[in-house]
């Protein structure tokens, strides 16, 4: 299902100004065979829903990939909570997954809403804790390769509606909101719906 319009206010992973002013975007990888990527640009795709693990799960995200050390901000107001529910167990709103997957996470309710963003791979341990309350724009960590990305930086974007207690309702699909938001910045290859944000862009913050 896809996000309904309007529901996030700012994009959520951006250059630093400061980076972009002295020539720099994220951290230099070695080259060679079997080296690390690295994203120049900041770029995503409406991979939701795509097959993975041979088809045996879907991608309920979307992934956005760039440089590692970039900005990840929440991209409405709501509230960190201290603890949400998944897979029938309580977790840290803050964190790292206990299995690993996901790497350092952050959870951001938007409690007007019902939604839950969860926002993961990051690059070190996330910049708010639980509790917390946010408004758009917030610093929430850095853009990294932790958990199963290793190697290939990206925010793993999930947008969820729960019930009261928890439970999981459906998954969103936030690709037409992400696209709308960058488009001031963007260049998109319509036959793939890659959305490219250059470096040269200066955008978005």
């Amino acid at each position: 299902m896809m996000l309904p319009t309007g529901a996030l206010q700012r994009f959520p992973v951006h250059y630093h100004r400061h980076q972009i002013a002295s020539g720099v975007v994220g951290e230099p990888f070695a080259t060679g065979r079997g080296a690390p990527r690295h994203h120049e640009d900041i770029w995503f795709a409406d991979s939701f829903d795509q097959p993975r693990n041979g088809g045996a799960n879907r991608h309920d995200a979307i992934d956005i990939f760039g440089p590692m050390g970039v900005q990840i901000t929440s991209a409405c107001a709501g509230t960190i909570p201290a603890t949400w529910r998944v897979g029938g167990q309580d977790r840290p709103g803050v964190g790292t997954d206990g299995d690993g997957d996901g790497g350092f996470y952050v959870v951001l309710v938007d409690v007007e809403r019902g939604l839950y963003h969860y926002h993961s791979h990051m690059q070190q341990r996330p910049s708010v804790s639980g509790g917390d309350t946010v408004s758009a724009g917030r610093l929430l960590g850095y853009l990294g390769d932790s958990g199963k990305a290793r190697g290939n930086p990206h925010l793993h974007y999930q947008i969820s509606e729960r019930a009261a207690n928890g439970a999981l309702r459906r998954f969103y699909n936030p690709y037409s909101e992400l696209r709308r938001l960058a488009a001031p910045f963007a260049q998109t290859q319509r036959t793939n719906t890659r959305v490219i944000v250059p470096v040269s862009s200066g955008g978005p913050f």
